[in-house]
């Protein structure tokens, strides 16, 4: 349709956004190239008319105040104010009723420099951020420790922040670190600053095969771990899953990315062979 009032020829371009959900409404214009502007308002009417003003939409723009009291804009900006729906619970449905237009007025064009008729859109659900070993691991306060320790190693960090990654992780609690430590007498940090050793350690906590814990048998087997073929023994008990005898499963089965890993909470660090 043809907007109404009638075309003028100016650079000044810009758009006007009106956005809703259940608790508030929020109205933004952004102006490009704006001269002297002065008001901007929602007017109701459709395309092809003039209408009044339904509520203003616009800035505060510095300056001093004309004759007739008006502060005016110019330049490139943006404006928005938010208010409680519940305030002006009437328009949304003026805004999808195809009536509601807004008007940006300047000293050259008080009726209108720029227009625009408002056009629903849907704005899409945002997709879902894809879990990694890290993200999961990060809502256990019990694995800090570990979470320090994968992010000194560059090479674990950019497993553990990556979706696609497919591993068995054997994570040992904060407390399971401690004790180590002390039996070691390793300080935390010299085994973060020794990264060899630290990713000799991670890294035999990392099985190839993503392996559920109902999948570990009454029998003893060997799961290859990410450390150079070595690998632990893994067999469930009446206690419980257990690595290596002494590694109780305490918290199983933690899904990474609708399983593509696969995280068991254990109470004890296990050291690799060449380690011990």
């Amino acid at each position: 349709k043809k907007q109404q009032p009638t075309g003028v020829t100016t650079k000044t371009w810009g758009w006007a956004i009106v956005e809703w959900n259940d608790e508030n409404i929020k109205l933004s214009v952004e102006y490009y190239d704006l001269v002297d502007g002065f008001a901007t308002h929602i007017h109701n009417c459709t395309a092809d008319c003039n209408g009044p003003v339904v509520l203003p939409m616009g800035f505060s723009p510095p300056g001093l105040p004309d004759s007739a009291g008006r502060m005016y804009a110019s330049g490139t900006m943006k404006t928005y104010y938010t208010v409680p729906r519940e305030n002006f619970a009437w328009l949304p449905e003026f805004i999808m009723s195809g009536r509601a237009y807004c008007n940006v007025h300047t000293a050259m064009y008080p009726a209108g420099e720029i227009r625009g008729q408002f056009n629903m859109v849907s704005m899409p659900e945002p997709e879902p951020e894809e879990e990694t070993i890290a993200s999961v691991a990060g809502q256990y306060p019990e694995l800090t420790t570990l979470l320090a320790a994968i992010a000194a190693v560059p090479d674990l960090l950019a497993g553990a922040t990556n979706p696609d990654t497919s591993v068995t992780v054997l994570a040992p609690t904060n407390a399971a670190f401690e004790a180590a430590l002390e039996a070691l007498d390793i300080p935390i940090e010299d085994l973060i600053s020794d990264t060899e050793l630290l990713s000799a350690v991670l890294s035999y906590h990392l099985l190839r095969d993503v392996i559920p814990a109902a999948g570990v048998p009454m029998t003893p087997v060997n799961a290859e771990t990410l450390l150079d073929g070595a690998t632990v023994k893994a067999q469930t008990t009446d206690m419980g899953v257990m690595f290596n005898d002494v590694a109780m499963v305490t918290d199983a089965d933690i899904m990474v990315n609708g399983g593509t890993s696969i995280i068991h909470i254990i109470d004890t660090v296990l050291l690799p062979p060449s380690k011990k």
